[in-house]
Order: C-alpha cells, then structure tokens, then sequence
C-alpha cells in the first residue's frame, strides 16, 4: 500500500470547498485519516524485526511475522489452525479477551503464553483494524524480565521476615532524612506504626528529645562516612527504657546513598550489669588478693602492717613469716616488738620512737636480725609511715638480704685485692725499669766494643732478652694503670698523616723481611686532628706487631677511614688483616681478658704476656671507641676498632697527587701582577658569593660563575681558565661528570687544574674524585686558609692581600661560625650573602619537603647537600648539624621516621635567619 499517494489524495480531497461545508463527508474523511494512521504504524511493526501477528475476530492467526515464527515457535502449515486465544494462561485469557480493543485505540496487555508447553511472558499491543475487522499484535518477550521482577519479590519478602525476626530494630532513612524502612521492632520500641513513619522525617512524629538523638552525628554520616553510636532513654521515671541507636551510611560510589540504623533496648541489660556490678568487683577483690596471698607464700617477703597508737599491734602479716624469721604470725600478734628485734640498737630505737609529725614518711633500713634459732640474717625493711582512721600505722615489706651482703662483701674484698695487686705491680714495675734500662745501656756500650763473634752473639742474645723483658714490664705498668683508673690520655694536636706514616714505616720493613705483602689503604682522612698520638700509636704497633707475629705468608692489610664526623670531632675507623694462624671460634670471646692467650701453645710457640690485646681494649674505650674481631682458624684474622678524635682548626684535607700541572706562562708571572681566569661551577649562588669573594682576596682574579655541570662545561670549552672549583653534587651534570669531559677534550686546556668541593667528606668521594681525575679535593663548609692553600699551591701566589676591613662579630645564643663572613672584608658583600641566604633557604626547604612527601631519596639527599652548604659557608653551625642528623635519618630509618628531624631542622633555620636579619639591622 502506498500510504504517502493515499494521503496526498485524502489532503486534496479535504481541500474541496464540497467536503468542508458537508459534516458528513468530513467525518469519513478523519476517520479514513485515523485508520490510515493506524495502518501505516502496523506496517512499520510487521515491516520490522519485532514479532507480529493479525488474528481474525475469533482469535485464529491469519498472518505471522518471520521474527513470531520464531519467538512463538509456530510451524507454517500449522499457522491458520492456530487460535492464540488458547495459548494465553487460562488465569489471564479472560483479562486480556476483556482488553481487546474496539475502536482504532491499541491495548497493552502483559500475560504469560505458552511456548514449548511451558509458559513464558509477552507484552501485547492489540491494535484494532476495523477495516479489516482483524487485531494487528505486536509482541515483545518480557519473560526475562518478569523471573527477575519474581525473584526480586521473593528475595525481598525473604528480607522482610528475616527483619521482622531480628531481636533489634531497624530503620533506613534517605539523606534528606525521610524514613523508607521501619520494622517492626521499632514500631514496639517507640510506639509509632511503619504507615505513620514511612515517607515522613523525625521532625514530623517524634518529640525534639527524640529527634535530637536520631538525627545527632547526621553530618559525620554525610560527610566523613562514619558509624555513629548513641543511647536515648524513653518513658518516664517508672517505664523508663534505654534504647541503644547506631547509625551507619550506606555508600555508592562513595557517597551515602541511604543510612541504617539498628535500635536495641539495653535496659535489661544495664539493670543486669548494675546488680551484678557489685558481686563481680568483690568476687575479683577475692581472687586478687587469694592470688597476691599465694604469692607473697611462695616468695621470701614478708608484708606486714603494723599499727602504732594507741599500743602498738600488728593487723596483718603474712604466712610466710616463719620461714624468713622462725617467728610465726601468732607469735608476731603477740608480741609486735618480734618485728624490731634488730642487733643495731640505733634501729630499734628509730622505729620504736616515730610520731605523728613524722607522717607521711618512707622508711629503708637494712639491719643484722636475730632470728628465733639465734642465728643471724640481714633484713632490708622497707615501709610507709601513715596515719589511717587517726591511727599511726606502719605499711611495709622484710626482705633476706644476707646472699646480697656477703656477695657485696666479696666484691669489697676483691676490689681492694685487684687494687692492691695492681699498685704493687705498678710499684716492682717501676723497680725493676731501672735495673733493665741499665742492663741495655751497659750492652749497648758493651756492643761498641771489640767482640769476637761468639761474644758479640751473646751480648745481642742478652739485649734481645733484656728488651722482652722490658716490653712486658712496660705492658704490666699500663694495666695496672688502667685498672686503677691512674692513666690518662694526654689530648695534643698532631698531624695524622705524618703520625701514621712513622708508625707503619718501621713494620712494612719488619713484613718485607718475612716475604709478607704489607698493603696500606688511607682513605679521605683530616690532616690534624686532636688526641693521644701516643696511645694510638701503641694500639696500631700492638695490633700490627700480632699479625707479624701469628703470619708465616701472605699479607698484613692496613685500613684506615673516617666514618664521622662533625665540626669539632671525627670518627677514626682502623682494620688490621692477615692472613695468619687465625683464632678458634671458642677463644673470641675471652681473646681481650688480661693474661689470656688463644691457646697454651701458641703462648709456647709464640711468647707474650697476653697483655696486650687488652691494653688495646681499654685504651680504645678510653678514647669512645670499640674494638671488634672476626677470625677464621687456620686463616686469618681481622681487628676493627674505631676512636674518636678531636679536629683542629687548621685542617686541610688530603691532597690527591694527580699529574696536573699549571701552565708554565702562569707559573712565571709575578705574583703581584697575576691576572688569572678562575671558573666556579655551583648551584647554589650563596656559595658562588661567598667562594668569589674569598678569592678575589688572594689576588687580581677574574671570576666567572656556572650553576651545573653542563653549564660550567660549555663556559669551559668557550673560555680559557687557569683553574676550576667544581662542585661535586649538582643538578643536571654533577661535578664528576663534568671533570671527566673535560679531562676527554682534545686540547691542552683538560689539563687545567680542577678542585672538588663538596660537603661530602667520606671515602667514597674522595675515591669518585680520584676517578675523575681532579687536582684537589675539599670539604664544605669553605675555610679560608684552606682555600688560600690550594689557591697558593695552583698558582704559585705565596701572599695575599692584607685584610683592609673588619667586620662586626655576630653574636647571639645560636651557635654561628663567622669565620668566611669576616675573611669576605668586604660589607657590601656580606649583607649581599646573608640577604641571599634568607630566599634560598625557603626555596630549599620547600623543594625538600616535595621530595621527602615523595620518597624521593636521590634529589632528597641532593637538595639536603646544598642545604649543608648554605649552612656551612654562612656559618650557620647548628643548621648543618641538623641537615646531618635529617640525612642519617632518612639513610638508617628510610621515609618513616623523617617528620621530627624536619620540623627542628626547618625550626633552626627560621632562627638563623632572624639572628642574622638581627645582625643586618644593627650594622646597615
């Protein structure tokens, strides 16, 4: 049918002047429209995928889509004798007959029909063809649908008789506070039925006490999602009933979509817990103190209380008082004055003679106790004189004490035997020095003499003797110094370096005579240091001379670090390895004890006192140090000890001897008339400043200054510099990378001295520096005799200008180095360094917070390096400290523990700042 022709004619036909003014032909006309309405939607359905069907009046099929076909499960040749009527469920036939259209109006009708002899739900649009006096259906398969809509029902009839049967309330609300849920719990609890609660809010039913306690904590259930708890009582005085609600939000998405409560009456519970309250406290009352009884039994107390006025009578002392006095607690009742029956009469008469204003008074007092069989114990009474109920009474505790006096005793004893034996060795010590040193003074002569060679043999065997002989006497006389507490450490400066070489020179020969390797590692150590070269020296010969002693082949390894340090001190760490006869496992722990050797026949195979490893112990520890060993038997064995040390304030770091030398056109200027180009490659523009200005004071030096690596290389490359300062940790190159490109360039410049500066003064810099091939190596903070030392050394500047201006001394609790502020001289330049320090310390501290909330442990460390420098050259002495203390932090505790440390560093800081600001207002 061509629906689009037949309108167009129908639109000319209703144009005709015939048709408008005749009623009659333009009723048939609209209805002619509406059925054509109607067939042009059926056509669109049967046209569609969706299943059709036309049935005749009766209900037979006249016609089938392909699609109902297939839904249906109707067979073509089977189609005409098909009544659908029949296959609707007999419960729903007569619905859907009384549904069925009769005008051009289509009915919708859900009803279960039957497919495959079991029944499945359809919807049904009948639309009435009066044409054709036939129904159009279109159908659509809602079985799915329905079994969900059932099992939904099902599961929530499930829920309601399962809530119904819960021993406590429940009541849902929507987040604009209207109920959607109250059982019937509730209902009993507070009167209300669910259809007078349901839809409404607590406003509209309860009273304001009520509405209170439901809606209490709504914005905690709103905004911070959390349960919330509370109790409300309802009634009066007589029928008073304590209802427990908790409320909880039910998220979606995360956010509270409805909240559940549960109400519980506990009335019966809290009058339960009031009346037992009382039975349970006396019941724990007679366990505790049956349990305390058994105790007390059972140990060697005795507790007693001892009443003083009006008469003295004891109200209670323990059973255990026979077997600590002989005494029972009868007789004790008896007679009171059994409990001061003391040998000191000095006791007895204090105990027997307190008064009120002693009150309250703690007593200990340990006496000789006469027990009933006469003998005689030592008590330790301790008690608490009070006063109860106006009466004087003594509280205390009698212990057996006697073991603890005879072990004191023995102690006492062996002390004064230990300090009698060392006094009189120290004594013959020194008695028997002067006979021997005579001996080896007359055999040193008698050596110069003519001697044939038996005679010459002989008096060398005598000097060899008369020497151990010496060497033991001299290890008894500092034992017993030691022990006695008479040795102390005589505190000098004195060069470590040159200290160290005198003491291993004279050993390295003694092992290349044996056909030992003698190796000696130093790594990045201070140049003076401060402490007892005397004593140190005797623990690394005494240390050194074993391993020469115990090793027939191999190597004898000398270590020697810093470990750490801080602006005043340093930690030494110092291994001794060798490759010798080792010690036995069972021998380690007792190898430092005085007179004690690892077995009978070393001490015959070897000799010694077995004094003087623990000499070695006891002077390191006097010095803060420990001493550790490891040994393998039969392979070798290794001795680590570390010491502290003071450092002095002329220090200069080790100089790495590199073949790099200055160009010979520099090194024949006159000093005085030096124009030499110096580049400094640093981050951090306060230490630029301060490093420029340090060295615009040693001579006519043009500075140019580069803030990373990369920068610093391309500035190199351009220009034509006498000397380099490189900083050794910077951002995008770092001063080790940067060396090592120049020391690759293809010209004679790569040989330009350069000088590491860094704040890190361990090993492993010192070794990074080494393989970057750097001229010098030194730490941060900068000093100033120490840069005009390598200045002077690179240059050949043997003298620098005279200082024209002095500046002002900061001063304030905090402690401040002004050292490199005063060597600036220049005003002008100082306040320009402390006005820059404020900024780049905010800066700083707030890069470091990023990396610290980040756990990013390479750019923290970086960004606390620079801060150390800031701090170093500013003088800012406790805010490099606590720079040091955030870093070892971060290394030992990792990202979580770092919070304290930050906050006091970020604290000292801010002080810095305003003793410095202070400093800049009182001289601008």
């Amino acid at each position: 049918m061509d629906f689009d022709e037949l309108e167009k004619n129908l639109d000319k036909l209703m144009s005709l002047d015939s048709i408008k003014v005749d009623p009659a032909a333009t009723s048939i006309v609209n209805k002619i429209c509406s059925s054509l309405n109607t067939e042009r939607h059926f056509a669109f359905e049967s046209e569609s995928s969706q299943p059709t069907l036309t049935l005749n009046k009766a209900g037979y099929v006249i016609k089938a889509s392909e699609a109902t076909m297939r839904v249906m499960a109707f067979e073509r040749e089977n189609l005409t004798r098909i009544n659908f009527l029949n296959l609707i469920h007999p419960d729903n036939k007569n619905v859907v007959i009384e549904s069925l259209p009769t005008d051009s109006h289509p009915a919708l009708v859900e009803c279960p029909i039957k497919v495959h002899n079991e029944y499945k739900w359809f919807q049904i649009m009948f639309i009435h063809s009066s044409k054709e006096d036939n129904f159009r259906l279109l159908i659509t398969d809602i079985n799915e649908f329905k079994l969900l809509e059932s099992d939904y029902q099902h599961q929530s009839d499930f829920i309601s008789k399962v809530i119904e049967h819960i021993p406590v309330g429940i009541f849902c609300r929507e987040p604009n506070g209207q109920f959607i849920l109250w059982s019937q719990k509730c209902e009993e609890m507070f009167g209300y039925p669910a259809d007078e609660v349901i839809k409404k809010k607590p406003s509209d039913i309860f009273s304001n006490e009520t509405v209170k306690e439901i809606t209490d904590s709504d914005d905690l259930l709103l905004l911070e999602h959390k349960k919330v708890e509370s109790t409300i009582t309802l009634g009066d005085d007589e029928t008073s009933r304590t209802i427990r609600i908790i409320k909880t939000p039910f998220l979606e998405d995360g956010q509270p979509i409805m909240f559940i409560g549960i109400c519980e009456d506990i009335s019966q519970k809290l009058e339960l817990e009031k009346n037992n309250e009382l039975l349970i406290i006396e019941k724990e009352e007679q366990r505790v103190r049956k349990e305390l009884e058994n105790i007390i039994s059972r140990s060697d107390m005795m507790i007693y209380n001892l009443s003083l006025t009006p008469e003295p009578h004891i109200t209670y002392i323990s059973p255990n008082s026979k077997k600590l006095t002989g005494y029972s607690s009868a007789e004790f009742i008896e007679d009171p004055y059994l409990l001061l029956c003391s040998l000191d009469s000095k006791v007895d008469k204090y105990l027997k003679n307190l008064t009120h204003d002693s009150c309250p008074l703690r007593i200990g007092k340990e006496y000789p106790y006469l027990k009933q069989d006469g003998n005689t114990i030592w008590l330790r009474n301790d008690a608490t004189l009070e006063i109860k109920d106006g009466h004087q009474q003594l509280i205390g505790s009698c212990i057996n004490i006697t073991e603890t006096k005879e072990m004191e005793a023995e102690k006492n004893t062996a002390i004064d035997a230990t300090r009698i034996k060392s006094e009189f060795l120290a004594h013959m010590s020194h008695e028997i020095r002067t006979p021997i040193n005579g001996v080896l003074g007359l055999n040193s002569l008698l050596l110069k003499t003519c001697l044939n060679e038996e005679q010459k043999y002989y008096v060398e065997l005598i000097h060899k003797s008369a020497s151990s002989l010496l060497e033991i006497i001299n290890d008894i006389l500092d034992i017993s110094k030691i022990e006695s507490g008479k040795l102390e450490l005589e505190m000098r400066e004195f060069n470590l370096h040159k200290f160290l070489n005198e003491t291993l020179e004279i050993m390295e020969v003694q092992a290349k005579q044996k056909g030992l390797r003698f190796d000696i590692q130093l790594g990045l150590l201070p140049l003076r240091v401060v402490g007892d070269s005397k004593h140190l020296g005797q623990i690394i010969r005494n240390l050194v001379n074993n391993a020469l002693k115990f090793t027939k082949e191999g190597y004898i390894s000398i270590k020697a670090d810093e470990v750490d340090s801080t602006f005043d001190q340093c930690v030494l760490e110092f291994e001794i390895k060798d490759s010798g006869i080792g010690i036995p496992k069972d021998k380690l722990d007792s190898i430092f004890n005085t007179f004690t050797q690892a077995t009978d026949s070393i001490s015959r195979q070897y000799g010694g006192s077995g004094l003087g490893l623990s000499i070695c112990k006891k002077l390191i520890e006097l010095m803060n140090g420990s001493i550790t060993v490891k040994s393998n038997f039969q392979k070798g064995t290794s001795f680590i000890f570390q010491v502290s040390l003071g450092l002095s304030d002329r220090q200069m770091t080790t100089q790495i001897d590199l073949p790099i030398n200055i160009t010979e056109s520099l090194l024949q200027q006159n000093p005085d008339e030096q124009h030499i180009e110096i580049l400094i490659v640093e981050d951090n523009d306060i230490n630029q400043l301060v490093l420029s200005g340090l060295l615009k004071k040693l001579g006519k030096n043009k500075i140019t200054c580069a803030n990373n690596g990369q920068i610093g290389l391309d500035k190199f490359k351009k220009g034509n510099f006498d000397l380099v300062f490189m900083d050794c940790q910077m951002p995008v190159m770092d001063g080790f990378a940067a060396t090592r490109a120049i020391r690759q360039l293809d010209s004679p410049k790569k040989n330009t001295p350069i000088i590491a500066i860094t704040a890190n003064a361990m090993a492993t810099a010192l070794e990074e520096c080494i393989s970057a091939v750097m001229s010098e190596f030194f730490t941060k903070p900068i000093q100033e005799d120490q840069l005009k030392k390598v200045y002077q050394e690179f240059t050949s500047n043997k003298s620098a200008p005279t200082p024209k201006t002095t500046m002002p001394k900061i001063t304030s609790d905090f402690e401040f180095d002004d050292t490199n502020l005063k060597a600036l001289e220049d005003p002008q330049l100082v306040m320009q360094v402390i006005n820059s320090y404020d900024s780049a310390m905010d800066q700083e501290l707030e890069k470091l917070q990023g990396f610290l909330d980040s756990s990013d442990l390479e750019n923290s460390k970086f960004v606390i390096h620079s801060i150390q420098g800031l701090a170093g050259n500013i003088g800012a002495v406790e805010v490099f400290k606590k720079a040091k203390d955030l870093s070892k932090t971060i290394k030992q505790s990792g990202f979580s523990d770092y919070t304290a440390e930050l906050d006091v560093l970020i604290s000292i800081t801010e002080s810095s700042k305003v003793v410095l600001k202070d400093f800049l207002d009182k001289n601008q």
